[in-house]
């Protein structure tokens, strides 16, 4: 869940790297994948997460979550995304 929370992002500029781009999970996880020619079930498991973690905004398919590690990146997505959610830090004690 972590690596895919650090890494769900990483073509949101787009390819080349330019505007916004609505489809960035899929080409990011395929991005993630050129590299390597070994596969391990928990790098396809975090590919997976990075691909749809957009959920029902995902582009050109909606991917609503299918299970609770989808569910925790798409949520920290969405909610990360939303300029009406803050949080307070209190104020140490000094």
């Amino acid at each position: 869940i972590l690596a895919a929370l650090l890494l769900h992002d990483l073509k949101k500029g787009g390819e080349p790297w330019a505007d916004y781009d609505a489809a960035h999970g899929p080409p990011a996880a395929k991005w993630l994948g050129e590299p390597w020619n070994e596969r391990s079930e928990s790098f396809d498991r975090v590919r997976g997460m990075v691909a749809d973690h957009m959920a029902q905004w995902n582009s050109p398919k909606a991917t609503p979550p299918a299970d609770l590690a989808n569910q925790i990146v798409s949520y920290a997505d969405y909610i990360g995304s939303q300029d009406s959610i803050y949080v307070t830090v209190p104020e140490s004690g000094r």
